[in-house]
């Protein structure tokens, strides 16, 4: 018989019935989503895509988010290494505004494709630029993203990266100050919650909005425009995918995975976490919803926060899904030697395929 000071001990004593998380985790792997691709039943499809593009909006919070007039107003304007960069600032939902670098090709002749370039967690959007966090050019291509929207613009297309929530400029500073050693996403999230909202569909809908004002310039043709991210960019850049089918590209790097393996198996930021997703789908329903638009996924073979195995095994579904609706040949994988980090390789031709056409 257990004594009062056997029960008394720390929990690394304790029996695992004890552990929440384990607990949760064996009802995660009970769960079994109730909207997940219609393998074998083409038929089904497009009743799927709306059932799970309402549920996944709902689940995301955007019943709560609404569009401002864009009001752009242009800051300033420079010319780099190959690129003009300009900066906008705009408001997004009323109320809220958020800075905008617009990378250009350096001669620009007749209006070219746009690309949402959605960065994962930095120190602030400047890592996609070419700008130092306090401001100033630096060294380019460093860092793990890599500058990706100069890239872009290296490629001939017209970039626009914004500053995210919770990140760089839109960090709640107060709160910060208070709580320093608190992640500058913890708060917001938490605060969104409260109010039906989410920090992955805030980001996801202010994603949208900067596409809206990519197709207003004069240099970007309207009718094509992609969208891209790293990380947790990734996860804004597939949630605007699925549920914005304007845009004719998705492209993920050193994201796409399953859920399973990934958010709920290891540690990662709050920024991740959907309320009720995992009783709808898995992330290649996620990703089955761009359809017909062209899909790709980059990952690196060492990068531990999304493990190449269930890479490859979630990518297994979305491509059968992609089949299923004849359209294989939409979706691809790109597995590179590598850490986290944004490679490329294969991203500029996969945008090109369905941006020029």
């Amino acid at each position: 018989m257990a004594t009062t000071y056997d029960l008394a001990r720390q929990g690394d004593t304790a029996p695992k019935s004890y552990d929440p998380l384990v607990w949760l985790q064996r009802e995660y792997d009970r769960t079994e989503a109730r909207l997940t691709f219609p393998f074998g039943q083409p038929q089904q499809v497009s009743a799927w895509r709306r059932k799970l593009r309402k549920a996944l909006g709902e689940a995301l919070g955007f019943p709560r988010y609404h569009a401002a007039p864009l009001r752009p107003k242009q800051i300033g304007s420079e010319r780099g290494e190959g690129f003009v960069r300009r900066c906008y600032e705009l408001e997004t939902i009323p109320g809220l505004r958020t800075v905008v670098f617009v990378v250009l090709p350096e001669d620009l002749s007749k209006p070219r494709p746009g690309i949402v370039c959605c960065s994962g967690h930095t120190e602030s959007v400047n890592d996609l630029v070419g700008l130092a966090t306090e401001g100033g050019d630096r060294e380019l291509f460093t860092g793990y993203q890599h500058d990706f929207a100069i890239q872009a613009a290296r490629e001939g297309f017209v970039a626009a990266a914004h500053e995210q929530i919770a990140w760089g400029r839109r960090q709640s500073l107060q709160h910060k100050e208070k709580w320093p050693t608190v992640h500058g996403c913890w708060q917001i999230a938490m605060v969104a919650l409260q109010l039906g909202m989410t920090l992955p569909g805030l980001r996801a809908f202010e994603a949208i909005r900067v596409g809206d004002f990519l197709r207003t310039l004069p240099e970007v043709n309207p009718k094509r425009v992609g969208i891209t991210g790293i990380s947790s960019g990734g996860n804004v850049c597939l949630f605007a995918g699925a549920m914005d089918p304007r845009f004719d590209a998705v492209v993920t790097s050193g994201y796409y995975c399953t859920y399973r393996d990934s958010i709920v198996a290891q540690y990662h930021c709050m920024d991740h976490y959907v309320p009720g997703l995992g009783q709808l789908a898995e992330m290649s329903d996620v990703a089955a919803l761009v359809a017909p638009k062209g899909f790709m996924a980059e990952t690196g073979t060492e990068d531990t926060g999304f493990p190449v195995k269930a890479v490859r095994k979630s990518f297994a579904r979305v491509r059968a899904a992609y089949e299923t609706m004849g359209l294989g040949d939409r979706c691809k994988l790109h597995v590179f030697k590598g850490d986290h980090h944004f490679e490329g390789v294969q991203v500029w031709p996969w945008f090109h395929r369905f941006l020029d056409c």
